[in-house]
């Protein structure tokens, strides 16, 4: 097969767009990539079997990558099985249809249950306490007004409004005003303040803050004005090799911070450890009008919003 990597770029692409446009069940896509993931396999063992079986009965030694020719010319070299080829495109194709269906942009993406917090927000702002879990590494940032705000992504668990507690699930950006408390992920919290969907954008050509926020299921957005407001009821509630990984790279982006200037720092930032909050303003909308964001650590979109 000539010019594998394109054909593997090629498999994933249709793969994206076959899931963006059909309705692909599940199931039917995580049973049909482990069965050609397993064919792919036996098709690939019984290849080389055969091959080491036809030079062991013509008593030649085993060879890598020649075969004598049938003629008796000479050897030819060892071409990959073109079934083999075959089922791993097809599992490079439903691993590009997983992957749209798992990140909620395909139309078999994951249906919301009825306690989900999105059946719950409006347009208007409604005070309620919540309560959960720190889902990403928190960040402060310059609010442009003189003043700052901690933002995080907050697993939800529980909401009280009107006086009555509600199980509820599903993610919510948080932004908590002029916090002098470091918080961190793993940070189990019950919090009052004001939630609400995210805002639709007003202008055409607009970036699409509420589709971005959407494509890593964060539906409501969750601001405290007073940060006595917020109460640390646990730590460590989450996944402790994760936090890990998160303590690694404010290390690494503070050892970036020491050694380049601003501008180049908060654009190095980005670009390796998905920490935009340092990226100058001018140079973060150029990448967005120009929809080259994405370049941006997409990598860590996941667990970091900005």
């Amino acid at each position: 097969m000539s010019a594998p990597f394109a054909w593997i770029a090629i498999s994933f692409i249709l793969g994206i767009l076959a899931e963006s446009k059909a309705d692909i069940p599940f199931l039917f896509l995580v049973v049909s990539a482990l069965i050609c993931l397993v064919a792919a396999i036996l098709s690939l063992n019984k290849s080389r079997f055969w091959r080491g079986l036809s030079r062991q009965r013509q008593g030649k030694p085993r060879a890598s990558g020649v075969v004598p020719a049938s003629d008796g010319t000479g050897p030819v070299p060892i071409g990959i099985n073109p079934l083999n080829s075959i089922f791993l495109l097809l599992l490079v194709f439903l691993t590009g249809c997983l992957s749209c269906t798992l990140t909620g942009t395909g139309k078999n993406s994951v249906e919301f249950s009825t306690s989900h917090i999105k059946n719950f927000v409006e347009k208007e702002p409604v005070e309620v306490i919540v309560s959960g879990v720190i889902d990403n590494d928190p960040f402060k940032k310059d609010d442009g007004y003189g003043g700052f705000y901690s933002s995080f992504l907050f697993r939800l668990d529980k909401v009280r409004r009107n006086g009555v507690w509600q199980k509820v699930d599903g993610t919510t950006l948080v932004n908590v005003s002029e916090t002098t408390v470091k918080y961190e992920y793993g940070d189990e919290l019950i919090a009052k303040g004001e939630i609400s969907s995210v805002p639709d954008p007003t202008n055409p050509g607009q970036f699409n803050y509420a589709r971005y926020l959407a494509r890593q299921k964060v539906y409501a957005v969750f601001k405290v004005k007073d940060e006595r407001d917020v109460l640390l009821t646990g730590r460590n509630k989450l996944n402790p090799i994760i936090k890990l990984g998160f303590s690694i790279r404010q290390r690494l982006e503070r050892s970036i911070e020491e050694h380049l200037p601003p501008q180049e720092a908060g654009l190095l930032s980005a670009m390796l450890l998905g920490q935009r909050q340092d990226l100058d303003l001018d140079l973060k909308d150029t990448f967005i009008q120009t929809g080259t964001v994405q370049v941006l650590a997409t990598q860590y979109t996941k667990k970091h919003i900005y």
